[in-house]
């Protein structure tokens, strides 16, 4: 893999441009959410494809550091020495998107040199986050943030960094726990 591209991984949770973030949710209707106050966080599966998580650790704790503040702000607890009520799985995925635009005026033809695109390269990432259920068996919930990946800026502060992260996280999780019948 070329530098750029790894570079571009490990900075790229970081360097969402928070203004287009879009965000979905997911949930099992008949699942009964008011018993839930302590997670556990599933480690993260080697062999899932895709992940740029994988491999990439202080990545990955950003990550978690936001999901447990944003839980922690909603009243839950991360389970110590005990069972947990849910699971926490986070996945993020880098897309590399051409988007191809006509620059041909109005009424011009395509014949000879009148042809006049231009290709524009843009990168999305997707940050998912599940909320897994206690035997592990299958997501009661899932958030979704996606996002154009813009090119990192190395001298930015580890907090600036941290608080970009936390501000997607908490999009995410806003509608965590759904209200439900």
């Amino acid at each position: 893999m070329k530098l750029g591209n790894i570079l571009l991984i490990l900075f790229a949770l970081f360097s969402f441009s928070c203004g287009s973030l879009k965000v979905d949710t997911d949930y099992d209707t008949k699942y009964d959410y008011a018993g839930l106050s302590k997670y556990a966080w599933l480690d993260i599966d080697e062999n899932e494809e895709g992940n740029v998580l994988i491999g990439m650790p202080d990545v990955y704790e950003r990550a978690r550091i936001a999901v447990n503040r944003a839980l922690n702000e909603k009243g839950y607890k991360l389970a110590v020495n005990e069972e947990p009520d849910f699971y926490i799985d986070v996945y993020l995925g880098i897309e590399e998107i051409t988007d191809i635009v006509d620059n041909r005026p109005a009424g011009r033809g395509t014949r000879g040199n009148d042809l006049d695109f231009t290709e524009n390269f843009l990168r999305e990432g997707t940050l998912i986050i599940d909320i897994i259920a206690p035997d592990e068996t299958y997501v009661i919930w899932r958030g979704v943030g996606m996002d154009e990946v813009s090119d990192p800026d190395e001298y930015e502060k580890k907090e600036a960094k941290q608080q970009r992260v936390d501000h997607i996280v908490y999009q995410i999780l806003k509608e965590f726990p759904p209200e439900t019948d």
